[in-house]
């Protein structure tokens, strides 16, 4: 019988995992020069150490590294598919040398790993930009890396779901364990529903193979409202499937920009867990479109990495469009099903829309005990949190209807009211202007289904806009947009004994939701104006 596919490039995986050492390297660490990473680095550097990006060693020298980006392949000639590098402060990296050592911690500055330094470059943030599809910023003049070899104290440093996490050599352990030669991979970030569990048992029985079922956790998947439903909705779904020929396990790789370079680069990372097929497509897409793995793969882009595809060694299953015929009651492959048969889809888009109304979900369309997770992940607008950011010039009355609308959405008690004006703000002085400050605790009162009422000075689109990005993805955001004539702001400010100039820099919204002239309109007219805007998109 043959055995699994081998390791990626080498023939055993690399294990960066101290051993015996692991005390001295503690002991080491605090004399050390250090840099803490941020959630996405960590991700990497557990894949690095735990094997999942064999060959590698460590991060990449510069040679390494535009090699990847130019060519998508290492010096060597091996195909890979994203340089893995690490920026270091300007500061640090203008007194390390080669040879000398680095501590690499969490922001909680427990120690990951020690990194040797072998050397330091300026990142070519251009080529990046070009090859990645990367934003450019121009606000940073450079960005240096630092390459050497990496030494790891611990594989995982996650402490949600300790017990479904496995190391590529456990995986490949169980594989052999249970007798399975070929193994189908699906990697995604979403809940699985009834078409996508059907095609992948149909995927492993057609290619004999057991199917491992992975979670992407890595980078800041864990911060959103729906990462820990999704994960209890997979932990869910595994009685449905035979343990002898189907595993679940989280991995600490996320998502990236998508394309030819993200699904070779999760092609290669399968290849180190053992499998030897992986299922391209199936997931929504950003406009609730599900992508077919065949557009995917027959684009004009794949045309040009065949050569790497075949290095990989993994082969790629396209996704088909799924569809459900209902008079068979099954899921089809579209090109399979009759062409005179009743055929039903759901998109991502109307799932969420009719979660959010409260409204049944077919039973066709996914599980109970999916959907029961799902309903948690995204609660009916009437629980579900939202943030109200009143904006508008000095004087045009935000604190007065902030109050206004924090005492009457409190009366009515279904969620709790927080209310972030220039009080709170003179009570906390670290606050004051640092919008982003404002932006982490809308985010954190609408992800626990509360009310974020902000009567702050936010004159720029740009910053309203950081805002809105921060919430929207947890709940409801509601922009309103308050004006006056300026004579009338004026004498407001007189007569609460405040400065009367309020020519101060302001853009005008270019999307509120809602516009109120507050000179044409009182306190509870207004009020009144907004409960309604909230009564219309049902959030209460």
């Amino acid at each position: 019988m043959p055995d699994l596919i081998s390791p990626y490039g080498a023939e055993k995986l690399t294990n960066l995992l101290a051993t015996d050492d692991v005390y001295e390297l503690q002991k080491l660490a605090p004399r050390l020069p250090s840099i803490a990473l941020d959630a996405y680095q960590q991700s990497d550097l557990m894949l690095l150490i735990s094997g999942a990006y064999t060959p590698l060693i460590g991060y990449m020298d510069e040679l390494s590294y535009l090699s990847v980006l130019s060519h998508m392949r290492l010096p060597g000639g091996l195909t890979w598919m994203y340089p893995l590098t690490l920026a270091i402060p300007l500061r640090l990296a203008q007194t390390i040398q080669s040879g000398m050592s680095i501590a690499l911690r969490d922001e909680y500055d427990e120690l990951l790993a020690v990194l040797t330094v072998s050397e330091i470059f300026k990142a070519n943030l251009a080529l990046e930009a070009q090859m990645l599809g990367t934003d450019l910023d121009f606000s940073r003049e450079s960005v240096w890396y630092v390459s050497g070899s990496v030494v790891g104290v611990k594989i995982i440093n996650r402490y949600d779901f300790i017990g479904d996490y496995h190391t590529p050599l456990q995986l490949r352990q169980y594989f052999s364990e249970h007798g399975w030669c070929n193994v189908v991979a699906y990697q995604s970030v979403q809940p699985l529903h009834r078409a996508t569990l059907d095609f992948m048992q149909r995927a492993a029985v057609q290619n004999q193979a057991g199917l491992l079922i992975q979670s992407l956790t890595g980078g800041e998947q864990h911060l959103h409202s729906t990462y820990f439903p999704t994960v209890r909705s997979y932990q869910a779904l595994m009685h449905r499937l035979c343990k002898f020929t189907a595993v679940m396990s989280l991995s600490a790789n996320y998502v990236r920009r998508g394309g030819v370079r993200e699904i070779l680069h999760r092609a290669i990372i399968s290849r180190n867990y053992g499998c030897s097929h992986l299922i391209v497509g199936g997931e929504a897409a950003a406009q609730g479109v599900n992508r077919r793995g065949r557009d995917l793969l027959e684009g004009d882009a794949f045309h040009h990495v065949e050569q790497h595809i075949g290095d990989i060694g993994v082969k790629l299953i396209p996704y088909p469009r799924m569809v459900y015929v209902e008079d068979r009651a099954q899921y089809l492959p579209l090109e399979e099903a009759p062409k005179d048969a009743y055929k039903l889809v759901l998109t991502s888009e109307e799932v969420k829309r009719r979660l959010l109304a409260n409204l049944t979900i077919p039973d066709w369309y996914t599980f109970p005990e999916v959907l029961k997770e799902m309903r948690l992940a995204y609660p009916p607008w009437q629980s579900a949190g939202f943030t109200i950011l009143l904006t508008g010039v000095s004087g045009v009355g935000k604190s007065t209807l902030a109050s206004a609308l924090s005492q009457a959405l409190g009366a009515i008690g279904a969620r709790k009211v927080s209310l972030l004006d220039n009080d709170f703000i003179n009570h906390h002085p670290g606050v004051a202007d640092n919008v982003d400050v404002i932006a982490m605790l809308a985010h954190e009162i609408v992800k626990h289904h509360g009310i974020a009422i902000c009567a702050i000075d936010v004159p720029t689109i740009a910053l309203r806009r950081s805002i809105r990005n921060a919430v929207q993805n947890e709940g409801g955001y509601f922009e309103i947009a308050l004006t006056a004539p300026t004579s009338v702001c004026a004498a407001r400010l007189i007569k609460k004994n405040r400065s009367a100039q309020v020519a101060e820099v302001y853009e005008v919204p270019e999307q509120a939701e809602l516009l109120i002239d507050t000179s044409m309109t009182n306190v509870i007219q207004a009020m009144q104006l907004v409960i309604l805007k909230l009564e219309q998109e049902g959030y209460i």
